[in-house]
This record gives C-alpha cells, sequence and structure tokens, in this order.
C-alpha cells in the first residue's frame, strides 16, 4: 500500500513538474539580436511567361544598403517551440492580421537525402526588426533614369533550424538555418537560406542570405494597369 501510495506521488509530481516545464518554451534571446550593416542585391528579369509593352526593362538590379535592428520575442510561451511561435503569432492584432508562415517551413529538399526528403524546421526565434535603408534601382538592357532613394519600415522575423539526414553528404555540416520575413502591409512571407556565425547561445556577429522570389512590377498601358511578373534573386552579407 505505501509503495502504491509513493508511486502515485511520484507519478502526481512529475505530471505537474512536466508541464510547469512545457508552458515555459519560448523565442531564444540569440543568435540574431541587435543592430547589424546590410549589403544587400537583387537581380531580377521578366518571367519567360510575359510580354512587357514596348520600351519596358527586362531586367532590373535593386542595390541596397541597410542598418537592421533585430528584437526577439523572449516573453510568449508554449508548449513546444511550434506551440510559442503560435502564441506569439496570435499575442497581438497586427500579428494576427498576417498571413500563416507555416506552408512555407517544412518545404525544401533536403539537400543530403533523396528526393522527397524534406528539412524539418524547428522556430527557435522570432520578434520585429526595424529597417532603415538607402536603394538605387537600375534597369537593363534599356537606359532609363536611375532611382535613387531612402525609406524606413518595420517588419517582424521568424528564424527556425533544421538538421540534415546526411551530413556526410554536406561537409559534416549537422545544422542550417532560414529566416522568415514579412514588411507591415505584405501579403506573404520571404523565406531566406542563412549562414550565419552564431547558434542559440551566442550572438551572431555576421552571415550571408539567398532568397530566390517573384515580384510584381505594375505598368499603366492604355488607360489600365497591368502586373508583370519578375524574377527574382536576392543575396546579401549582415555584419555587426
Amino acid at each position: 500500500m505505501k509503495i502504491t501510495k509513493i508511486l502515485g506521488a511520484l507519478l502526481l509530481s512529475y505530471i505537474l513538474s512536466s508541464n510547469v516545464f512545457a508552458a515555459t518554451v519560448k523565442g531564444a534571446a540569440y543568435p540574431i539580436s541587435g543592430t547589424y550593416n546590410n549589403m544587400e542585391t537583387q537581380v531580377c528579369s521578366a518571367d519567360s511567361l510575359t510580354i512587357l509593352p514596348a520600351g519596358y526593362s527586362t531586367s532590373y538590379i535593386n542595390s541596397v544598403t541597410q542598418q537592421l535592428v533585430f528584437t526577439p520575442d523572449t516573453i510568449v510561451t508554449g508548449a513546444t517551440p511550434a506551440a510559442a511561435l503560435t502564441a506569439w503569432l496570435a499575442s497581438s492584432t497586427a500579428l494576427k492580421a498576417l498571413p500563416k508562415p507555416s506552408t512555407l517551413m517544412n518545404a525544401t529538399q533536403d539537400p543530403t537525402a533523396l528526393a522527397g526528403v524534406n528539412l524539418v524546421e524547428t522556430p527557435i526565434q522570432w520578434g520585429v526588426m526595424n529597417n532603415q535603408q538607402t536603394f538605387a534601382t537600375t534597369s537593363g538592357p534599356y537606359t532609363t533614369p536611375q532611382v535613387f532613394g531612402n525609406s524606413a519600415y518595420a517588419a517582424y522575423f521568424i528564424l527556425t533550424s533544421y538538421n540534415y539526414s546526411v551530413p556526410a553528404n554536406y561537409n559534416n555540416v549537422k545544422t542550417g538555418y532560414a529566416l522568415y520575413f514579412i514588411a507591415s502591409g505584405k501579403t506573404s512571407w520571404v523565406k531566406y537560406s542563412i549562414y550565419m556565425s552564431g547558434n542559440t547561445t551566442t550572438k551572431a556577429t555576421s552571415g550571408s542570405y539567398m532568397a530566390p522570389n517573384t515580384t510584381h512590377v505594375t505598368i499603366p498601358t492604355g488607360g489600365m494597369a497591368t502586373t508583370y511578373n519578375y524574377d527574382c534573386v536576392m543575396n546579401g552579407i549582415i555584419t555587426q
């Protein structure tokens, strides 16, 4: 009888302690935190199915220099990293209005494994990113006036990590990272493959990233506005 009571007490204690632990998962403070300088280039070409009006550029290059300030959320908690991220996305009216990034996650082929095996991403950081930038746009192959300007905006970010199935096929690298951004007023997240100097316990002081994406350029023709698709590759280097 005493043994049964002792086992019951231990089981109850384990359940209670497990529930307390499960509710304390939250976003990490590192690796992304603080102020970074960023040099970014985006190269875009009109989609092969696009027939542009006469005189419009078939390609353009955006050159950007930025100062990025990352403020990770380390307050909102959940039972798992995914649950904590979900709770953060529901923690304010602005966040609730965003499209869900889950459709982009876990959808990348594992480069070390057979076709059909995707990387399994675990959210490790999320929060707010403030951006101020100077940009220049150069069009080609036609000669057009260069666009030059400044802007500032706020955005949200999510950082995930994943483990490669067969690190031996990838220079024995075990862990990779993906960074997601969405600026205020935008309708979709952008996913970046990112390489960083830090990890979940140390701050990243440098990194590089790349992301393919499609931009939509609206051109007024004949009293109407038509949207044309440009396929782009964006890459950059960040330092702190």
